[in-house]
């Protein structure tokens, strides 16, 4: 697990990075009409309207992208943390069943899934 978390800092430290500019511009909205009402019923300036709407409409891409690009940082990280995981659980459990003379559970290996989920922001 250290191991696995000293190979993904630089990928963590990058989506949060995405995630602080992701949060940032979720106030696109509550912006974009705050200068509409401070800007354009004041001034009745359509051509006010447009850049404001414009810039409000780069903000919402920019969002999308860097939410994209952050879910697929996660997701590749999800996958190499299950990866990375499964074989040694898989492997534990089925000793551990193999000694004990028992049907093996699949909890262990559900639960490396949902660390996986978790860490992938798919849930």
């Amino acid at each position: 697990m250290d191991v696995f978390l000293a190979a993904c800092k630089k990928i963590f430290g990058c989506a949060m990075l995405f995630s602080l500019f992701i949060n940032i511009l979720r106030l696109t909205f509550s912006i974009h009409m705050l200068q509409v009402y401070d800007r354009v019923l004041t001034s009745c300036n359509v051509s006010t309207l447009v850049v404001i709407a414009l810039a409000a409409v780069v903000a919402l891409m920019t969002l999308a992208v860097l939410e994209w690009i952050r879910s697929r940082l996660l997701i590749r990280t999800g996958v190499e943390f299950e990866r990375m995981l499964s074989f040694p659980v898989l492997d534990a459990e089925l000793r551990m069943a193999s000694a004990l003379h028992k049907r093996p559970d699949q909890g262990e290996i559900r639960g490396v899934q949902t660390l996986r989920g978790r860490l992938s922001n798919e849930s």
